[in-house]
């Protein structure tokens, strides 16, 4: 089981970047480069990204990536769904314009849509 889930699209065919998180001086240059790449590609028509995908074109090794990705998970804008199904797990990304530090970073939804069990994990 992995988690190279797909991004929930945007309706924008246009690349919007939010400036709370782009001006975020917790996060590091690394992690809001990560936050822009994302924003860039989820408004893409007929086009599905991947992890994996943002992995390759954020041109940071894998540890380097894992921890942008971490900090924009603590920071409250990246959102994971563990989407449970009948063969498994599969995962969609979200990524928020403004910091949600309500909503746990990671939520496992049933097959049938509600929220499970919520993860306190990071």
């Amino acid at each position: 089981m992995g988690t190279d889930g797909g991004f929930r699209k945007r309706q924008n065919p246009f690349t919007q970047v939010s400036n709370e998180a782009l001006q975020n001086t917790e996060l590091s240059c690394k992690a809001r480069g990560l936050y822009a790449i994302i924003q860039s590609y989820i408004t893409i028509p007929d086009f599905i990204l991947y992890k994996n995908h943002l992995r390759k074109v954020s041109c940071l090794g894998q540890r380097a990536f894992d921890g942008a990705w971490q900090e924009l998970k603590e920071a409250g804008y990246l959102k994971q769904y563990r989407i449970r199904s009948h063969s498994g797990y599969r995962y969609e990304y979200e990524l928020l314009d403004r910091a949600d530090f309500i909503t746990p970073a990671l939520q496992n939804i049933g097959i049938t849509g509600e929220i499970l069990g919520q993860e306190i994990q990071l």
